[in-house]
């Protein structure tokens, strides 16, 4: 784990709609803007050339560091930035390292450009971020990042009866707000290309905190989901080619009464875990709780405590409203536990995608039932999935999804 300075993390410029991220407001909607300016030209782009994905930016961007490493403008190099490099990006590089692979990373005057050269088997191969783009790029599966978009997922999921919430996107509040009174309470609302629960509101009640959570994901997105929103746990399966690979379930931080212990002091305790490092700390994989943050100050008052409270022995308190990584969630292993029906449906879902790794987020109550006899529901992909809460889970044994990563990739490179 890569150590920081105390108490450097600084939550002034800090959106509550983000936290404990920080906010990028304009990028994102800019983001939202490009997605639908350039969707036509993405459709004709695969008309033109028999459904295949044109890459031409990609292209353009590996020609652009060939010519700039040619000419000495960039550097190459056998060593990542840890401190700039994200922890899933860490464990693919270390993995890549033990087996030892030919991987280089590009840097131009000390700035880490995450573009990184594989020599495998006499051949070259350019990728940026990770080594997942090259099944893409270079093989017959799909790009993945279609199905980040959280619209474009849920169309996959109702053309083929998959289990996702009812709901539809809109640019209109009026439009939602019609929507709304048809579908019923409670809801969730959420930009349809955010990440990492941002601007997510959700088991809303009434039109005028619909109108509000409406707004909070327009800051974002141009596009916004109107959906039914439904109890349970959140979770992450991996999948890889063939294979279920691991299943994760994240909980709301928390911490348990023991009769004499303040607030404060169990959540130093709850701090203490190894994997836990303090907010957006690289290296890390699940997170501290800052039990002097507005948030979690805010979280507590609604419960009616306060640091200072000694609550019963096993009294639960909640020390955040989100069960994200970054806000302290619980992460437990659950991948022994998922039933036969389960990994069908897992695998199942990953198969219509036709992509090589897929990062699925769902809802459920028990991954040890069939998932016909719950409320299941899936929600989101994620092209650059959080392995590392596979590897550092609070709870439960570590799966090395790296291995599996580069088993898989290398394995598809020998046969192309």
């Amino acid at each position: 784990m890569v150590a920081i300075k105390e108490n450097s993390y600084n939550y002034q410029n800090i959106c509550p709609y983000c936290y404990p991220d920080k906010p990028n407001h304009r990028a994102e909607k800019i983001n939202s803007f490009f997605y639908w300016v350039m969707k036509p030209l993405i459709l004709l782009g695969k008309a033109l050339t028999l459904h295949h994905d044109l890459y031409a930016t990609e292209r353009y961007l590996f020609l652009c560091i060939k010519l700039m490493h040619k000419n000495n403008h960039i550097q190459m190099c056998k060593e990542i930035i840890r401190s700039k490099t994200i922890t899933r990006l860490q464990l693919i590089w270390d993995e890549a390292q033990k087996r030892g692979l030919d991987l280089y990373i590009f840097r131009k005057q000390g700035l880490q450009l995450h573009s990184y050269l594989l020599r495998y088997q006499g051949r070259e191969y350019y990728f940026n971020y990770t080594p997942t783009t090259l099944l893409y790029r270079y093989l017959k599966y799909k790009n993945p990042r279609t199905y980040d978009h959280k619209g474009q997922f849920k169309k996959i999921l109702q053309k083929n009866n998959l289990p996702t919430p009812q709901g539809k996107s809109f640019c209109t509040k009026k439009r939602a707000l019609q929507f709304a009174s048809t579908l019923g309470y409670p809801l969730v609302i959420k930009p349809e290309s955010s990440t990492l629960a941002h601007h997510v509101s959700t088991n809303i009640n009434d039109e005028q905190s619909l109108s509000r959570a409406f707004d909070i994901a327009k800051m974002i997105d141009f596009k916004i989901i109107v959906e039914k929103y439904i109890e349970g746990e959140a979770h992450r399966v991996i999948c890889i080619g063939d294979k279920f690979i691991a299943c994760a379930k994240r909980m709301k931080a928390s911490i348990i009464g023991d009769g004499h212990s303040t607030i404060g002091e169990l959540i130093e305790q709850f701090n203490r875990h190894p994997y836990r490092g303090k907010p957006n700390q690289t290296g890390s994989a699940i997170y501290q709780v800052d039990k002097h943050s507005s948030f979690t100050t805010e979280c507590l008052r609604n419960q009616n405590v306060n640091l200072q409270t000694i609550i019963k022995k096993h009294k639960i308190i909640y020390l955040s409203h989100k069960s994200t990584c970054g806000t302290g969630a619980e992460v437990i292993n659950v991948t022994d536990d998922v039933c036969p029906e389960n990994i069908q449906i897992f695998l199942k879902v990953h198969h219509i995608l036709k992509i090589g790794v897929s990062g699925v987020d769902f809802i459920c109550d028990d991954v040890s039932k069939p998932w016909h006899t719950q409320n299941w529901v899936f929600l989101e992909n994620n092209s650059l999935p959080s392995i590392d809460l596979h590897h550092y889970p609070s709870i439960g044994n570590s799966i090395n999804v790296a291995k599996e990563i580069w088993d898989f990739i290398l394995q598809e490179l020998k046969v192309s």
